[in-house]
C-alpha cells in the first residue's frame, strides 16, 4: 500500500513519469522527473511515508501553493498515534499513524482524491 501511495502522492506533487528502460542494466526501471527537472530511477523515488524530510522537500511546497494565507498544517501527537491536519478554505483533511509522515501522506492523499487543485483553491 505505502508503495501505491508514494507513488500517487509524487504524481499529485508533479514528479513526471518518463520513459521504462528496455536495455543495459536499467532494464525495466522507469525515468521520474522532479519539479525542479531533478532524475531519478523508480528504485530512488523519495518513500514519503516513511520520511518526513522527504514530505517537506517535495510534497508541502505543493501543499503551499494551496493554502495560501489562510491554509495550515498541524501535528497532534497521541498515545502511540499522531493525526495530521491539513487546514484549507474548503476543507480540513485528516490523516492518522504510528509514523507521523504516513499521517501526512494520509492526509494529503484525502486532498488529492478530492481533486484539490491550484486553481480550485484560489476560487474558494
Amino acid at each position: 500500500m505505502n508503495q501505491e501511495l508514494d507513488k500517487k502522492l509524487a504524481e499529485w506533487a508533479g514528479f513526471k513519469a518518463g520513459e521504462v528502460f528496455t536495455q543495459g542494466m536499467l532494464t525495466g526501471h522507469q525515468h521520474f522527473d522532479a519539479p525542479d527537472g531533478t532524475a531519478f530511477l523508480d528504485i530512488d523515488m523519495p518513500n514519503f511515508t516513511q520520511s518526513l524530510d522527504a514530505c517537506f522537500k517535495w510534497l508541502v511546497p505543493k501543499l503551499n501553493l494551496l493554502w495560501g494565507s489562510t491554509g495550515r498544517l498541524e501535528f497532534h501527537p497521541g498515545k502511540g498515534i499522531t493525526t495530521c491536519y491539513i487546514f484549507l478554505s474548503n476543507g480540513v483533511f485528516e490523516g492518522a499513524s504510528e509514523e507521523s509522515s504516513l499521517a501526512l501522506c494520509l492526509a494529503l492523499e484525502k486532498l488529492a482524491d478530492k481533486g484539490v487543485s491550484d486553481a480550485e483553491q484560489e476560487t474558494t
